[in-house]
């Protein structure tokens, strides 16, 4: 396992860890699985698909605001009220909306660093 800054997070780390946060249980380390309605099954990519990060933005929610950094931190996700203090926003930064709503997310239920297995993509 290594450890991770949740505003680091990418990628398969940044799904991995969405998954471990919304209580997927894992096929194994390396490949969370989701589950839809119907039973279909999929690689839980939440981070880069809006099919499942979408449900996670609207339920908790989660606002997505465009900001005029750079291109590679260009979204700022927010969850307000903080889970952690109720007095204060919880934010994240992305290149995308969804990688800054997951870190957003991730860091908001397991904290600002967490375990991820090595060698996720």
């Amino acid at each position: 396992m290594t450890t991770f800054q949740t505003e680091d997070l990418k990628e398969g780390a940044l799904d991995w860890a969405a998954a471990i946060a919304y209580g997927l249980e894992l096929s194994d380390e390396n490949l969370p699985i989701w589950f839809d309605d119907h039973g279909a099954h999929d690689v839980f990519h939440p981070s880069r698909r809006w099919s499942q990060g979408g449900p996670i933005i609207e339920c908790v929610p989660i606002e997505l605001i465009v900001t005029p950094l750079s291109e590679r931190e260009r979204w700022k996700a927010c969850i307000t009220p903080n889970p952690r203090s109720p007095h204060y926003a919880f934010w994240r930064y992305g290149p995308t909306p969804l990688v800054a709503a997951m870190r957003c997310y991730v860091a908001a239920r397991l904290g600002d660093s967490v375990d991820i297995p090595e060698g996720l993509p």
